[in-house]
């Protein structure tokens, strides 16, 4: 059973107060933290409540939502920075009206948010990181019902990922000496937001005034 964690994130804030696209980072992430906890010891596996330090010490690999990534933190075990992509609004029919409530006023609206979750492999091995990221997408395709399941905004997650080829990193670590690659698991996600507003000083229609006329 998944239980993502919230309280293993350094900072200690609770992901469901973070706006809906954050979210679905954190979520990927804690995901991603369970997975590679069950792993056994010297099978890249990830020691549950080591990110309460910047180093994760113990942990044989580094799992974070951090870009750049610092070189000095990685040392020369692999890491996984999870981001996302550009969001747009899907839109749900007119005005994204849900719900109206006459005797208020109050309206309810909801609306789908498509979003790319990228779990961007790290390491210096090329081979290393290809294994890695078909781990992650094999583990997010085969608990896609799970993750959906355990985060209240998601509607839709893991199914037609896609795995780039191995490539420099770039920015996404900072290295004084090139040598890093980067493998990225593109996990398509989509989640609902779902909002409402009531006018304010407004009387609320408790009953309407019936006028009986007689024959």
């Amino acid at each position: 059973m998944i239980t993502p964690d919230p309280s293993q994130s350094i900072n200690k804030v609770d992901p469901c107060s973070y706006p809906v696209p954050v979210r679905a980072v954190y979520h990927i992430l804690n995901f991603l933290k369970w997975r590679f906890s069950l792993l056994p010891v010297g099978a890249y596996h990830w020691v549950p409540g080591s990110d309460m330090k910047e180093e994760q010490p113990g942990s044989e690999i580094f799992l974070t939502t951090d870009t750049p990534v610092r070189s000095t933190v990685l040392n020369s075990r692999p890491g996984i920075t999870v981001l996302r992509g550009g969001i747009v609004h899907q839109g749900m029919g007119i005005g994204n009206l849900m719900h109206a409530d006459p005797r208020t006023g109050g309206r309810s609206y909801l609306d789908l948010m498509p979003v790319t979750v990228i779990a961007n492999v790290l390491s210096r091995l090329p081979f290393v990181a290809e294994r890695l990221a078909g781990f992650v997408d094999e583990q997010i395709f085969t608990f896609s019902e799970e993750i959906v399941k355990t985060e209240p905004a998601f509607v839709y997650c893991g199914q037609r990922a896609s795995i780039s080829a191995p490539s420099p990193a770039g920015t996404l670590v900072d290295e004084v000496k090139p040598g890093w690659c980067v493998v990225s698991v593109a996990i398509p996600v989509f989640m609902q937001i779902r909002t409402s507003k009531m006018p304010l000083n407004r009387p609320v229609l408790n009953r309407t005034p019936v006028k009986v006329v007689g024959p």
